[in-house]
């Protein structure tokens, strides 16, 4: 996408023409954690946007690494903070999302990708713009 107002425009419109008034964007795929951007047209035919994470505690197979569990608790508990609601998942993962304004986007992805980065040993190499 070419830049973030294009890509909440095609989002949004997506969703408008989606059976279920929900579309998603993933920003971000890799083994320990998923960044999704959501748009859903709310009861007052409204769109609403959503920044969606899904961490994966156990990510390789057999492996438990505390000092990695240890860590995504801190990241959880900071997501808690900025008023992420958080949910568990099959699979020993947690969801998070939050809903987001349009026009604050970028500044949101931003605050999450820094807060990842507090992780040791997550990938946060890979740049990410809605």
């Amino acid at each position: 996408m070419k830049n973030m107002t294009e890509s909440l425009e095609l989002l949004t419109q997506e969703a408008f023409g989606s059976e279920h008034k929900e579309a998603y964007l993933r920003l971000k795929n890799n083994n320990m954690y998923l960044i999704d951007l959501r748009a859903m047209v709310n009861a007052r035919n409204q769109p609403e946007y959503y920044l969606d994470v899904t961490i994966f505690f156990c990510f390789l197979e057999n492996t438990v690494n505390l000092s990695y569990f240890k860590e995504c608790i801190s990241f959880l508990e900071t997501l808690k903070h900025d008023h992420y609601k958080l949910a568990c998942q099959e699979g020993f993962s947690i969801f998070a999302e939050k809903m987001i304004k349009k026009e604050k986007c970028n500044y949101e992805l931003t605050q999450l990708q820094e807060s990842l980065t507090k992780i040791k040993g997550i990938d946060t190499n890979s740049e990410v713009n809605c």
